[in-house]
């Protein structure tokens, strides 16, 4: 059994950035905003030799108002399940009431708390230090900079001298290597503007109050990674903050950014509109934005169950029209709080993944290129016909075919979409756009 650490305490203490620290990577946002992180984040770290499991949880400052109760209630689902509590206080601020309340309602698990004096870096620690005494967790006081990693090693020699005493020492099982078929893992990633239903989407799919969710809009404030298996396939889904303009918000661009960046590196984007209002124009411009660039993708249309059967017949006249430009992508009906569709929807994010990751032999990809060229010729450039050779597979993700041959690099665009459509069409390519890259031959006799 691997530890399980989990991180808490109130708002901007510097719990994100203690967890980016661990990972060595910028896996949660880190911002000087209160709340930024609501949901818990997971990641695997290896100290002394010794695989953790760390857990980022959300700040709570009281346990009054709706959304912070929501996040208090994730804590403590993440609390019961760890070995080991990091419980992270400002050395800057010094103990506060804030700190006071939260020690109340986590001291039942006192024994497995280390209290962490964070921020030192800011301040003489000798002289602020001894009002945390106050907490009553005397025994497992260890001042830290999460900022630059001052006194990590000797929270974790502590720390593994503390699973010892306890017998929560890692075993090691000896394993026959067996070798298996490769295992499908799908990265999905799934956006969308504010109060979509992502997260109740989410919730569904994994049958547990993972996700906060709540009425307000941007309720999600982080990217969220959740492993889980549906139908012997395993996912990592991304949660992700509602899709907002940018304005001149830093906070914005940070999500923005960040979500960007996801997107190139998932497998599968499932972009969910919500039904019940109009498609935007916002919405029509990212899905061309993934499209355009080789993504795969599947869309959704969520909350299904607040419209009725007249307006659904209505509302898929108005998708189809408005979704003229976009040929081979699934575009599903669900509702994410009822699970209507849900089955139906995994498996056609299934389907593209196994498409966008089909082994095309060569040969094939050639007699397909010959086909199309006797059906419809390639253009005449400037008096000289432009000559296709050969055609291979370049890369997954975006899929991509290059194709070698005379003057290529001069094929008009009507052409190259001509193309385009004839490959996905014989190649039965599903939710993902064949990217085409013309390279021309060498000529011998040009010098």
């Amino acid at each position: 059994m691997i530890p399980i650490i989990t991180i808490i305490g109130k708002s901007n203490v510097g719990k994100s950035t203690l967890f980016n620290y661990l990972l060595c990577k910028k896996k949660s946002l880190v911002n000087n905003s209160l709340n930024l992180t609501r949901d818990r984040n997971y990641g695997y770290i290896k100290i002394k030799n010794k695989n953790f499991i760390i857990v980022d949880t959300g700040g709570v400052n009281n346990f009054k108002d709706d959304i912070q109760i929501k996040i208090a209630a994730q804590i403590f689902i993440s609390i019961k399940k760890s070995n080991i509590i990091f419980f992270l206080v400002d050395a800057y601020e010094n103990l506060t009431p804030e700190d006071e309340i939260f020690n109340k309602y986590i001291y039942e698990f006192k024994d497995k708390i280390f209290l962490i004096i964070n921020k030192i870096d800011k301040v003489n620690y000798k002289i602020k230090n001894l009002n945390f005494y106050k907490l009553g967790i005397n025994n497992k006081i260890f001042p830290i900079s999460s900022y630059n990693g001052y006194g990590i090693n000797i929270l974790f020699e502590n720390i593994i001298l503390f699973l010892k005493k306890n017998n929560k020492k890692i075993k090691i099982k000896k394993i026959k290597k067996i070798k298996k078929k490769k295992e499908i893992k799908i990265k999905l990633i799934i956006i969308g503007k504010p109060n979509v239903g992502k997260s109740t989407l989410i919730n569904n799919i994994l049958n547990e109050e993972r996700i906060i969710v709540h009425n307000l809009p941007g309720t999600t404030n982080d990217c969220i990674y959740i492993p889980t298996i549906y139908n012997k396939i395993k996912y990592i889904i991304i949660d992700t903050p509602g899709i907002i303009n940018i304005k001149n918000n830093n906070k914005n661009i940070l999500y923005i950014s960040k979500i960007l960046k996801l997107i190139k590196k998932s497998d599968i984007v499932l972009f969910l509109i919500d039904i019940v209002k109009d498609i935007t124009n916002k919405d029509l411009l990212i899905i061309n934005f993934i499209i355009k660039n080789g993504y795969s993708l599947v869309i959704a249309f969520n909350k299904l169950d607040k419209i009725n059967k007249y307006k659904i017949i209505e509302k898929k006249n108005i998708i189809k029209n408005s979704f003229k430009f976009i040929k081979n992508t699934y575009i599903k009906y669900i509702s994410g709080l009822k699970g209507i569709g849900i089955k139906n929807l995994l498996d056609s994010i299934e389907n593209t993944y196994k498409s966008s990751k089909k082994q095309i032999k060569t040969s094939k990809i050639n007699k397909v290129m010959k086909n199309a060229i006797i059906k419809h010729q390639p253009p005449i450039f400037k008096g000289y016909p432009i000559k296709f050779k050969y055609a291979h597979l370049g890369n997954y993700n975006p899929l991509t075919i290059i194709i070698h041959g005379n003057k290529v690099i001069n094929i008009t665009k009507l052409y190259k979409k001509y193309l385009i459509n004839y490959f996905s069409k014989k190649l039965n390519i599903i939710g993902t756009k064949i990217l085409l890259k013309f390279k021309e031959n060498k000529n011998p006799y040009k010098n």
